[in-house]
């Protein structure tokens, strides 16, 4: 009776054992492919790219954004700091890449003109390499502009000077474009001044000024000054104009000279005129000779060599694969499966 029940024990421990396998096995290979599909690929150290840049045939200008693409998706940005340069050996164009894109033609330049991306055309692609630097010069073009610039808020500061040459006065506007500023000028000939007088961009703002004076000889007056701004393509706005007024110079009075009294009394007697002893010139004292001073020799001094520092490129944290989680859990409940069993036929 006993060993009837030890073997019927012996075989429910045995099928127990076994559907846990069966249940393991068809666990993990269900779970495998979507730990598979969980892991991201890990992205290359990128790489570098800076030549020319030209828009239309024309040097962009500082502030022009540059893009670099793989496929729809953008893999590195840079602001140029020169006119028709996008950046350098130091400070170039950085491109993210993963495994799939190493040596395949697939990195495209765009442009941001008037907001939106405008796509280069030379190059058409680049392959692109882990770690490689070079230069890759960039031209494309554009529709024509057509909109001329947008000038406003003219001022001046002060609003009235004398015609002597010397009083100051400051002239400002306000000047915005929707591709980019070309030059602001005034027209100062009424005031003895240049017909296109520069004026200059104060930094962080859209504002342009130039101090004037009016020369002597200015008719006293109100003078309109007309302003002119022109974008790159040409297009100018000369509709405004700063006022300033002109008086007379302040006259300056001199103090009129005193009457000179002349002396009454008796008339002195004059002495007899002496006749002057001549004295002899002076003799010159010879100078020591100076001796010259030695030029020092200046050494030059080597310039060192700035090596790029590509940016660092961020490690992800080593994660447990999902299998094998799984096949640790397999092999313990295989051991749980396996002492149960031989506790089964022991009894």
């Amino acid at each position: 009776m006993n060993r009837e029940r030890c073997s019927s024990a012996n075989k429910v421990g045995k099928k127990s054992a076994f559907s846990i396998l069966i249940a393991s096995i068809l666990l993990f290979t269900l779970a495998y492919p979507v730990a598979a599909q969980v892991l991201p690929p890990l992205p290359l150290r990128p790489a570098g790219y800076y030549g020319n840049l030209t828009i239309d045939g024309k040097p962009a200008r500082v502030g022009t954004t540059i893009i670099a693409k793989i496929g729809d998706a953008e893999r590195g940005v840079l602001i140029t700091k020169k006119p028709g340069k996008y950046g350098s050996l130091q400070e170039p164009l950085w491109v993210t890449g993963y495994s799939e894109d190493e040596n395949k033609p697939v990195v495209t330049f765009w442009v941001m003109y008037d907001g939106k991306p405008i796509k280069c055309s030379s190059p058409s692609s680049v392959i692109w390499v882990s770690g490689e630097i070079k230069t890759i010069p960039a031209t494309t073009g554009v529709a024509k502009d057509e909109e001329p610039p947008v000038v406003t808020d003219p001022s001046v500061n002060p609003s009235s000077i004398p015609a002597d040459g010397t009083t100051t006065s400051q002239l400002n506007v306000t000047v915005t474009d929707n591709v980019g500023v070309a030059s602001v000028t005034v027209n100062l000939s009424a005031l003895g001044g240049s017909a296109t007088r520069v004026m200059t961009n104060i930094p962080g703002t859209d504002i342009y000024t130039v101090i004037t004076t009016a020369t002597v000889g200015t008719a006293p007056d109100t003078y309109l000054l007309t302003v002119n701004a022109t974008d790159g393509a040409g297009n100018y706005n000369d509709t405004v104009s700063i006022e300033l007024e002109v008086t007379l110079p302040k006259v300056v009075q001199e103090e009129s000279p005193g009457v000179t009294q002349t002396p009454t009394g008796p008339t002195a007697t004059p002495s007899p005129a002496l006749t002057p002893i001549p004295t002899p010139p002076p003799i010159p004292t010879p100078l020591p000779p100076v001796a010259p001073t030695p030029t020092p020799v200046v050494t030059p001094v080597a310039t060192p060599i700035v090596t790029p520092t590509p940016p660092p490129v961020l490690e992800v944290p080593p994660v447990i694969p999902l299998y094998v989680i799984l096949i640790a859990v397999v092999v313990y409940l295989l051991i749980i499966a396996g002492a149960y069993w031989l506790r089964r036929r022991r009894a």
